[in-house]
């Protein structure tokens, strides 16, 4: 088991130490280039800047190209445009307003930084070290230039270059701990080990009770496999800080090498109570453990210890109730993991990932009141969200509040983008709740027809909205040819459901075509049982027979949806008591 490097160890120790520097602190405002000497070019740029403090970027953009048009050779208006459209994620168009900026005013310090910015963030460390260097020439009193070419110099593979720079920074300002810690990696990479201890040496004369500087040496020493050199390095940082989670880490590190695991672990449990240690880098050692401790027959368990530890020491971060729900979901142990969701969407209510899980949890277990007031929850933690719009308009029809699922259901509709692969069969299912919506709740057939071609649109193999779109199609009389296709499609799907049986007899009721409507009718009967859902099955029998000229059936089937029936409608009583068909 091999779980730290010396460069992870050097990232993780150095806490950025302030470099002091005497330079200002960088200017908003630059001098405005009126060299153009158009009025409209003065209106167009203090429009523009006007717009861009109310947030409104694009007028903002517009403006400034307007302005640019007037006078392209204004290195500010490039300027602008070049940050305007990095904060659009327009990064070409950003970079070449930005580098003609640059081009323009060779000499403004905040155009140039900005350059060299942009190479180093696109891996160009060359040429960002070309306008660095050049910007050193032009401004040498800026400390912070100094520090980032050495930056430069270490990513581009150059240290000895790096260690140069350093070296003038330290001149300048005097000894400095991060200096020290970049200084000795430097050393270490060209392998002069000497130099290294001396540089952190040097440190230590003016800090000799820096532990980190101690377990820094020590580092050096277990890369070089000298454990020994790195025991006693390790042992004086002890001595010093003792409940130091980097101490811990280096004691792990060293039982490790020497095969001593069980010690070794005893030290990783430490870790995580450590309060040195930030939580992001403890994340980190569980991921690296985690994949570990995965192949081992006694992982679970150290997992469980390693998650208890973490959340002794942060309960208050969401993150770890997350990473442990995660855990014990793959576990199996979805109970305990819902319980840390919970506490996860308490702690962050913006977390959607734990509020989906608790969603789909309680609609599982059929908890569809328990989920409703979930969903109520996250939609006001986390709004205008699709998923959570969906799962709030699914489980406000689910718990009969169908005024509630259908403003639900429609904002998501709003907020959900077509061409998102993810969210079709999500859509698909939206667009179905609100058919039946449309057709039982509101009754609102043109509008539920409107919905039924959204729906299979998105996905024309579903035989529910089949069904219901030929219902409904059927209950406006119109397009019968196309509800018959729709409705024996999915009866094709399941040719004993009962409702899809009903709806394509009464299709065929519609064309006049009796005799087949009676087949399909009677298939329908010999599917159901007597309950109130067979209701409208009688009475649909009771109208086919009726056209057949079997009246005294027709009304025994009447009287007996009648009787089935809680509350009954107008249409039928008056079937019953005037013993004919009442459209």
């Amino acid at each position: 088991m091999r779980f730290f490097s010396l460069t992870l160890i050097f990232i993780t120790l150095v806490v950025p130490v302030a470099i002091a520097t005497n330079n200002q602190e960088k200017l908003s405002t630059q001098v405005v280039d009126r060299s153009a000497q158009q009025p409209d070019f003065d209106y167009y740029f203090a429009e523009a800047l006007r717009q861009k403090h109310l947030g409104n970027t694009a007028e903002s953009i517009d403006l400034f190209l307007k302005s640019y048009d007037i006078n392209p050779t204004s290195a500010i208006v490039s300027f602008e445009l070049g940050n305007l459209f990095l904060q659009q994620k327009a990064d070409d168009m950003g970079f070449g307003y930005i580098k003609n900026a640059a081009e323009l005013a060779p000499q403004n310090y905040f155009y140039q930084e900005k350059l060299a910015l942009l190479y180093r963030s696109n891996g160009d460390f060359s040429k960002a070290i070309e306008v660095l260097e050049r910007i050193q020439r032009l401004f040498p009193d800026k400390d912070e230039v100094l520090y980032e070419l050495s930056q430069l110099y270490t990513q581009n593979g150059q240290h000895k270059k790096s260690i140069q720079k350093l070296d003038l920074l330290e001149k300048r300002i005097g000894l400095n701990k991060a200096i020290t810690y970049d200084k000795a990696v430097q050393y270490v990479l060209l392998k002069n080990i000497k130099q290294a201890h001396k540089e952190i040496d040097a440190m230590l004369k003016k800090t000799p009770n820096d532990h980190t500087l101690w377990i820094l040496k020590g580092d050096i020493e277990y890369e070089r496999k000298k454990y020994g050199n790195a025991k006693k390095y390790f042992q004086k940082a002890t001595d010093i800080q003792p409940e130091s989670g980097y101490v811990y880490i280096s004691w792990a590190r060293y039982y490790e090498a020497i095969k001593d695991f069980s010690t070794s672990e005893e030290y990783l449990y430490k870790l995580f109570g450590a309060k040195d240690i930030s939580f992001q880098d403890k994340m980190h050692y569980l991921e690296i453990l985690t994949s570990y401790y995965s192949k081992r027959m006694d992982g679970i368990e150290k997992m469980h210890n390693l998650y208890t530890s973490l959340l002794q020491s942060h309960p208050m971060e969401y993150v770890a109730h997350t990473a442990y729900a995660e855990f014990l979901l793959q576990q199996k142990l979805v109970p305990e993991a819902i319980e840390h969701f919970y506490t996860a969407a308490l702690l962050h209510p913006s977390c959607l990932e734990c509020w989906v899980y608790l969603l789909q949890y309680y609609t599982e277990k059929n908890e569809n009141e328990k989920a409703y007031q979930i969903a109520k929850e996250a939609i006001e933690a986390v709004p205008n969200h699709p998923v959570l719009l969906f799962y709030s308009g699914m489980l406000a029809l689910m718990n009969d509040q169908k005024e509630d699922a259908l403003v639900q259901l429609l904002e998501m509709i709003k907020f959900t983008d077509y061409n998102e692969p993810n969210y079709a069969e999500m859509n698909a299912a939206a667009h179905a709740m609100l058919v039946d919506l449309y057709l039982i709740y509101k009754k609102d057939y043109p509008k539920a027809l409107e919905q039924c071609d959204l729906a299979l649109k998105l996905n024309p193999s579903n035989h529910v909205v089949m069904n219901n779109c030929a219902y409904t199609l059927a209950l406006q009389n119109e397009q019968l040819e196309r509800a018959e296709k729709l409705s024996a499609q999915s009866l094709e799907a399941e040719p004993m459901n009962v409702s899809y049986l009903d709806t394509y007899a009464y299709i065929l009721f519609k064309q006049k075509r009796y005799e087949t409507a009676l087949f399909f009718i009677e298939k329908a009967m010999e599917y159901t049982k007597d309950g109130e859902k067979n209701a409208v099955v009688y009475e649909r029998y009771g109208d086919i027979l009726y056209f057949l000229g079997q009246q005294t059936k027709a009304l025994e089937m009447w009287q007996k949806a009648l009787e089935l029936t809680q509350d009954a409608t107008d249409t039928i009583k008056q079937k019953v008591n005037t013993q004919k068909y009442v459209e």
